[in-house]
């Protein structure tokens, strides 16, 4: 027999519905793994898929041509491309290196221009660091910048599941229908404290990506029509309420 309390008993769990009224829920297909109570965007197929957002694609920038005897070194997630020689011109040798680029498993690449290149994955965030051009008479600068653009959709509704082989936490799996709050109150998870009646953004990438922020980070942090309806002072779970509009 239960004798003891705690007084400070847990508010609940991740996408659970705070309220049916007044409230909308969809399905979409699931791009990929997705927790609960997170926030998700369009999928690569818009009409079918849900997403967590993600930097899966970027564009890598220099500022000046490619000269003689140029070597170029770059890392993609962590990987090493095998270094490209200048070969006869500047545009010769951009191709070699969106080629080599393109070479990494998962990664695709493109010329966009002159100088620049888009890198992309498949449901991965995109990260090029290392970005080194050494010999030749003058070496141009390299900058890697993260592109996001996508359309929130809402955040995932908690559904009896059991963890498995998989996966160690329940979770909607990939391909799978997942149930998202359009409109209405839930509970979700944040990657920070929050205070009541901000904001909601959704962070994009990284192992916080699809958790609730206060942080409006141009083309990091995706706007929502959501806002906070109560204070914690770390990242947890708090309620959120989504495009809601009380009848009168």
């Amino acid at each position: 027999m239960q004798l003891d309390y705690n007084n400070d008993m847990n508010k609940g769990y991740p996408g659970l519905i705070g309220s049916l009224v007044n409230s909308t829920i969809r399905t979409k297909a699931a791009q990929h793994d997705i927790g609960f109570g997170m926030g998700v965007v369009s999928g690569s197929d818009a009409d079918k898929q849900i997403r967590v957002p993600i930097n899966d694609t970027g564009t890598l920038l220099f500022d000046a041509d490619f000269v003689t005897d140029n070597v170029i070194n770059l890392t993609v997630n962590g990987v090493a491309i095998v270094p490209v020689t200048f070969a006869t011109s500047h545009a010769a040798t951009l191709t070699l290196l969106t080629a080599a680029i393109a070479l990494l498993t998962g990664i695709n690449a493109v010329e966009l221009g002159a100088r620049s290149v888009t890198i992309s994955g498949s449901d991965i965030d995109i990260v090029v660091t290392n970005i080194i051009i050494t010999a030749g008479s003058s070496q141009a600068g390299g900058v890697f910048s993260q592109l996001y653009s996508s359309i929130f959709r809402g955040f995932t509704v908690h559904t009896h599941k059991q963890a498995n082989l998989t996966h160690d936490t329940a979770v909607y799996s990939d391909k799978e229908a997942v149930n998202y709050m359009t409109k209405g109150d839930i509970l979700v998870p944040t990657s920070k404290a929050v205070s009541q009646d901000e904001s909601v953004y959704i962070v994009v990438g990284g192992t916080d990506a699809g958790k609730a922020t206060n942080e409006a980070v141009s083309g990091k942090n995706v706007a929502t029509n959501a806002k906070f309806l109560t204070t914690i002072t770390g990242a947890g779970l708090t309620e959120i309420e989504l495009n809601k509009v009380m009848p009168i």
